[in-house]
């Protein structure tokens, strides 16, 4: 079988429409052509692998019928990223999980952004229960994100922090419609850190020493059992805990 490599899309300066605010890593949103989707470009931190995790994430979620947003890889003068097609739908809003929380949750810190412990998965959950007023749609909120979850737990992406999971919500005639948005942002996956020969961090020695699963329960994911803990829970016992539960 041969295998082809993902094409490359070289974004060009005259596309370029806005700077994203949202996050901690450089990005910007273009549009090739009037009237089509807008994409947004992430440069990938410095000596990391985010671009490629971001589309072997997405490969991932494709295969297994995971809810997500397209990515591409793509360079933009001379520097390599990712680019994600928006997933927003006409007339849909977009409120982030950290919206929802400090909406349906007492005393939630939207603006936190590390060690955000009130980040739990009942949290969560309530704030989902809140927002769907139906049980069909609560409990359809509840399955899609936990196949993120699962997702999560698969790739090793530690970054499902309350801005990497959102509902799209459009206003209707008399009462507001929404949806869990696709999975996105999973460029803190598969390891996207690790170097082939580092004194700390080496893929090679990981393999040799047969490490890889030691390396992935260390994980300090962005989601807490309970709001004393001290960190997140890894992906894995995420799930762990959810079954539990």
């Amino acid at each position: 079988m041969t295998l082809e490599p993902y094409p490359v899309f070289e974004v060009q300066p005259e596309w370029v429409l806005e700077p994203e605010v949202l996050g901690s890593k450089e990005k910007f949103w273009y549009r090739r052509v009037e009237g089509e989707k807008e994409w947004l470009f992430k440069y990938p931190q410095p000596e990391t692998g985010q671009h490629w995790a971001e589309k072997i994430a997405e490969q991932v979620a494709l295969v297994l019928g995971v809810l997500h947003g397209k990515v591409e890889l793509a360079i933009f003068q001379n520097t390599r990223g990712s680019a994600t097609e928006s997933f927003v739908g006409r007339g849909e809003n977009l409120f982030h999980g950290n919206q929802l929380l400090a909406g349906k949750v007492f005393g939630y810190d939207p603006r936190k952004q590390f060690h955000q412990s009130d980040h739990t998965l009942a949290n969560i959950f309530t704030a989902l229960e809140n927002t769907f007023t139906a049980e069909t749609g609560q409990e359809k909120a509840k399955k899609t994100l936990a196949r993120y979850f699962i997702l999560d737990a698969l790739l090793g992406n530690t970054d499902r922090h309350h801005e990497n999971w959102a509902v799209l919500a459009i206003k209707g005639p008399d009462r507001w419609g929404g949806r869990m948005a696709p999975s996105f942002d999973h460029a803190s996956s598969l390891g996207r850190e690790l170097r082939d020969k580092s004194p700390k961090k080496s893929r090679v020695r990981l393999l040799a020493e047969g490490r890889v699963g030691a390396y992935s329960e260390k994980a300090r994911g962005a989601i807490f059992l309970k709001n004393t803990d001290k960190h997140g829970l890894s992906p894995l016992e995420l799930i762990r805990k959810g079954m539990e539960a």
